[in-house]
């Protein structure tokens, strides 16, 4: 990404955030600003000076990473399985073993089980009343993970069936 703005002046950013967001009020300008200078601050862009008092807005090495981290984190919050309005009376097991994998997919995993609701039975394993299969195979191909690590099945009847069923209010 590029952006281009006269740098004859000590305010420039400020002046960049302002014609970029005309249509916003100056207070936002002024965060805009801010955000701009703390993303320099963190070396996650770099501003060049071209010729012609153009200025150059460059995502750094860091930059690209942490926007890479960024958008996978949101791809990863839009998976999310649709529920029927009707329990089919089966169960769903999840169980895994993500060891092989490094802690931030382990986390961002279990993070995501867990905004789907899932009860958990034990260490590892999982149970819901409604079919999560599809979800769970867009969330192990986000995180570039093999499916061998994971058991994904139905039963009939589950330990501690009527504190799960009040979990899902059934």
């Amino acid at each position: 990404a590029t952006l281009a703005a006269a740098t004859s002046s000590p305010y420039f950013l400020h002046r960049l955030a302002k014609t970029f967001f005309r249509d916003r009020s100056v207070k936002i300008v002024r965060q805009r600003t801010k955000k701009l200078r703390e993303l320099e601050s963190r070396r996650l862009v770099k501003f060049q000076k071209l010729a012609n008092d153009l200025l150059k807005l460059d995502l750094t090495a860091r930059g690209k990473f942490w926007a890479k981290k960024l958008f996978a984190q949101e791809a990863i919050d839009n998976i999310r399985p649709q529920w029927p309005q009707k329990w089919s009376g089966k169960w769903y097991l999840l169980i895994y073993d993500l060891t092989p994998y490094k802690k931030a997919v382990r986390d961002a995993f279990r993070n995501a089980i867990k905004k789907w609701r899932m009860y958990p039975m034990a260490q590892n394993v999982w149970a819901s009343p409604f079919d999560c299969q599809a979800p769970l195979d867009r969330l192990c191909r986000t995180l570039n993970m093999d499916t061998d690590q994971i058991i994904y099945t139905s039963i009939k009847k589950i330990a501690r069936e009527e504190k799960v069923k009040s979990y899902f209010g059934l």
